[in-house]
């Protein structure tokens, strides 16, 4: 199993202020950094019996919700949405180029209350962990799937 928990945002700017550094670094940090260690660790995975990919992203990263206005009330920077829309992506990407050999996940964990979280966020990570420990002991071979944990399946 390889879970690729790494995230990176950027400050909520004004269209005109939103530097373009900001939105590639998020973009290295939550898309292309979850590809790299796949490429790296993809021998390994495929020798495992039962090899899943998960990536933690967030339901801010469904262009189906985004589409409806579902989350236009929060002040989410651009970069955040636009790199966990592209990490989803790259979990769809990656399920069909392996076709069944290896299950590959996008998990919302939910508004963690860490550092980078929302300031009405209050699920602890511990619980989170167990949640997604649970989640992946399940069973469910659905790859590509889009996720929210302890909830039903996000539209992408």
């Amino acid at each position: 199993m390889l879970i690729n928990n790494a995230a990176q945002g950027a400050p909520h700017d004004e269209l005109g202020s939103i530097p373009a550094d900001g939105v590639l670094n998020a973009v290295d940090v939550n898309a292309a950094g979850p590809l790299r260690l796949v490429q790296f660790l993809l021998p390994n995975l495929l020798a495992a019996p039962d090899p899943i990919v998960v990536n933690v992203t967030s339901r801010l990263g469904s262009l189906s919700a985004q589409t409806s206005g579902t989350f236009a009330d929060l002040s989410t920077s651009y970069a955040y949405k636009m790199s966990k829309a592209a990490q989803n992506m790259l979990t769809i990407a990656l399920a069909q180029d392996r076709q069944g050999r290896v299950r590959c996940w996008a998990v919302h964990t939910g508004k963690l209350a860490t550092d980078m979280g929302q300031a009405d966020a209050s699920k602890d990570p511990r619980t989170a962990a167990a949640q997604l420990r649970e989640l992946v002991d399940s069973g469910d071979r659905t790859s590509p799937r889009f996720c929210a944990l302890g909830e039903r399946d996000l539209p992408w």
